[in-house]
Formats: structure tokens, sequence, C-alpha cells
């Protein structure tokens, strides 16, 4: 299990969640055996290529998919088998902001209207619904003028923060978004990672995934890394970005220049391209495009390896202290 946020309670956890979608001779293992938890006041980072269970990942944390195996956690409660009926009374409690705002937002409702929706299904009695709503609409920066608007009369990242005041308008305790900067600009992007450190202070416990560890570093307190379905590397982020321990991780970083100008790098390139769920082979599901993939790696499957007090990295060579692809190579 990950650590959860020193001082916060875990809000959600995944118990070794393992996800079948497609049916028949289509179905694939969209993710195995996942062990996550994020605590309040904590963001928790998913990063990971496209095609590596991301989205199925983040739907996940709000039961939004059925898990093959394992256990959904939301504040001590198993949710893993709980009917819809009973979830329905939940989902105020834990929210989502989609990937494609333009794709989820009825088309014929103005911006108010989006955001109030969720307090009238989930509010107490008495609430007073508009006043909830411009205090959100205030904390987004969305003005008056926007809020009559509809989503087609927005740009892509005011349809995002009207996907995240729908998401947070209920106070939740869980905050889940996927991929929210893919569609958005540099500025819009830093903003949208400034709006979310203010949520983390209020004590929401917040997960995010993105396809670049460069597009969260700078809120998250811990990064996941994911790969095929499978968490590869996982720890604190200042941890992680100073001593990448798996040589995924450490392919993903290279791709950006150090923080640090006197340390030396380079980009490591990885054969072939990312592989599907119902491609995968035995053994380790990073071995074929590893530098330093070894023919045991091909056969047996790696477990996440606990390294130190706060790191799990699933790698056969990470105890033996030689997962770092050398500079040299």
């Amino acid at each position: 299990m990950s650590a959860a946020h020193a001082g916060g309670a875990t809000v959600a956890e995944l118990r070794r969640v393992s996800v079948v979608l497609g049916r028949g001779e289509g179905r694939v293992a969209a993710l195995n055996r996942i062990d996550l938890q994020v605590a309040e006041g904590q963001i928790l980072a998913v990063v990971g290529e496209s095609g590596a269970g991301k989205s199925t990942l983040a739907r996940s944390f709000l039961r939004l998919v059925a898990p093959e195996g394992g256990a959904v956690l939301l504040e001590g409660a198993d949710i893993t088998a709980m009917p819809e009926r009973r979830l329905r009374r939940l989902r105020g409690r834990m929210t989502m902001v989609f990937r494609s705002p333009g794709d989820v937002l009825n088309p014929r409702m103005t911006a108010r209207e989006l955001i109030e929706e969720p307090l009238r299904l989930h509010a107490p009695r008495g609430t007073d619904r508009r006043a909830e709503v411009d205090a959100v609409a205030t904390r987004l920066g969305l003005t008056p003028a926007e809020l009559v608007l509809r989503p087609g009369e927005l740009s892509p990242s005011r349809m995002q923060l009207v996907g995240l005041g729908r998401a947070i308008v209920t106070k939740p305790r869980l905050l889940v978004l996927d991929e929210p900067s893919r569609d958005l600009d540099a500025a819009a992007a830093a903003d949208l990672l400034a709006l979310l450190a203010g949520l983390r202070e209020d004590g929401m416990a917040i997960v995010v995934t993105s396809d670049d560890i460069a597009n969260v570093q700078p809120v998250a307190d811990r990064i996941a890394v994911l790969y095929l379905g499978e968490v590869v590397e996982e720890g604190a982020t200042a941890d992680l970005l100073r001593d990448p321990l798996h040589p995924y991780t450490q392919s993903m970083l290279s791709a950006h220049l150090p923080a640090d100008p006197s340390r030396r790098g380079r980009r490591i390139r990885l054969r072939g391209d990312p592989p599907q769920p119902e491609d995968r082979t035995p053994g380790c599901g990073f071995a074929p495009r590893c530098p330093i993939a070894e023919s045991r790696c091909r056969s047996g499957a790696p477990t996440p390896n606990q390294v130190g007090t706060d790191r799990r990295v699933a790698c056969l060579r990470v105890l033996e202290g030689t997962s770092r692809i050398p500079l040299s190579r």
C-alpha cells in the first residue's frame, strides 16, 4: 500500500484492483492488481502513455467501472459491490472532471445550470444553490456573463472550469481529474494547477492523470507511474524526480531538461511503440522496450518491491541496485 499523506486520513483506496474491459473474446485486462490510496489534503498524480489505463484507473476510484477483483474504498467503506442505488447517495462526495468536458456537458444548459445541477441532486434541503454557484464561480474566475453561456459558446479552458465547478460545488471529499490539461494552453494549464493547489489546502483528496510528468509535477505530492495497466513505480514526487528507479520512469523523465543544469542528462529512446493491453506478453510488460531487460524479465512478472520507507518499484533488478539505465549505454 502507498503511504498516506502525513497528517491526513486516507479518503480513497484501491486494493489489488483489476479491471477487465470488453466482452467474450474481446476481453482485455485494463488494470492489474492496482494498490493506491490518496489522503485528505493530498494530490496523487497518475502518469503514463496513451493506453496505459489512466482513464480506467481514474474511473475505478469512483466505482464508475466494476472491478474484476480487489476492493474500492471510500473513507474506509467498501463500495466495490455497492448497488448503484446506494452509490448515487455518495456521488456528491466523490466527483470527477472528465477528459473532454465538451463531450459530457449538456449543450442546452447554461454554465450556471450545469454547475448547479449536482446541488439539486445532492445538497441538503434549504441550501441556497444560487449563492453556492456564485461562490464557486468566483473561486474559478468565471464571470457572470460566462455563467449565462452554453458550453458551445465557451473556449475549451472555460468549459474545463465549468466541469471543475460541477465537480467541486458539492464540496466532495474526493476529486478525480482525467487529463484535465490535455486541451489547454500553457497559461490555462498553470491556472488549473493553481486551483488544484487551493483545493488541496481545503483538505480535498485529489487524483489527477496525465501523459506527461511535467504537467502535474508542480502540485503533485505523490506520483504513480502506470504502464500497461500496472503501477511500475510510486513515491513522493521529490524522491521520484530526484532518483527514478524504474527504467520506464527514467525514460519518461529523460524527455525533459533537468532542473539542475549541472546534471548531465540525455534522452532515453525506447524500442517500439507503446503496447496495447491485448498485446501483453508473459513476464514484465515493459521488457520488450526496456534497454536493460534480461531474459528473466521476459518470464517472471515483477511485483512492486518496497524501496526504503516510501517507494514501490516493480522491477526485478531494483533490489540489486541495477535498475538504472547506464548513461554510456
